[in-house]
C-alpha cells in the first residue's frame, strides 16, 4: 500500500463519507448561519457539529475527533410545516445546548451565541435514495435525527 495518500491512482480512492453509527454522540456546534436553500425559495438555518471522540465507521475505519455531520433547520414556513415546528426545532438545539432566555427569532438573527457549545445528539443513518424530482442520487449517510434536551 502506498504510504503517500495522493499517490494513489485516483481509480482507487473510495470517494465515500464515513458512516458512523447509529447512537447518542456529543458534537461541539462549530458554525451556524442562516444560508438560502437549495431551491431558492427560502433559508435554512446551517449547523456544522463536530464529533467530540474518536468514533469506528460502519465500515470499521477509525473517524477522528472532528468529523462534521450538518444539519439544516428550513427556515421557510409550509402549509404542514408551520412557525410553530420550526421554532420547536430551533428550540430544541438551544435547549440541547444549555442556551436559555432566547427565542427562536433571536438565534436566527443571531445564531453565533450557539458557536462552540457542546450537544448531545442522536445520529440514524439514511438510506440511499434517489430525489424523484430532480433524479439526484445521495448515497447512504449519517445525520442528525434528534437533540438531547438536557433540563
Amino acid at each position: 500500500m502506498n504510504s503517500d495518500p495522493l499517490d494513489t491512482n485516483v481509480d482507487d480512492i473510495d470517494l465515500s463519507y464515513p458512516i458512523i453509527p447509529a447512537a447518542l454522540y456529543d458534537f461541539r456546534i462549530k458554525s451556524v448561519e442562516v444560508k438560502p436553500n437549495k431551491e431558492g425559495s427560502g433559508e435554512n438555518l446551517v449547523f456544522q457539529l463536530a464529533t467530540q471522540t474518536e468514533i469506528q465507521s460502519v465500515k470499521g475505519e477509525s473517524v477522528p475527533i472532528g468529523f462534521v455531520l450538518t444539519h439544516n433547520i428550513s427556515l421557510r414556513e409550509t402549509e404542514k410545516y408551520t412557525l410553530i415546528e420550526i421554532g420547536k426545532r430551533i428550540a430544541a438545539v438551544a435547549q440541547a445546548a444549555q442556551v436559555r432566555g432566547v427565542t427562536p427569532r433571536d438565534i436566527i438573527r443571531n445564531p453565533q451565541q450557539l458557536v462552540g457549545r457542546v450537544v448531545t445528539a442522536k445520529v440514524q443513518i439514511s438510506k440511499e435514495r434517489t430525489d424523484a424530482r430532480t433524479g439526484t442520487t445521495y448515497n447512504e449517510r449519517s445525520e442528525i435525527h434528534s437533540f438531547v434536551v438536557k433540563k
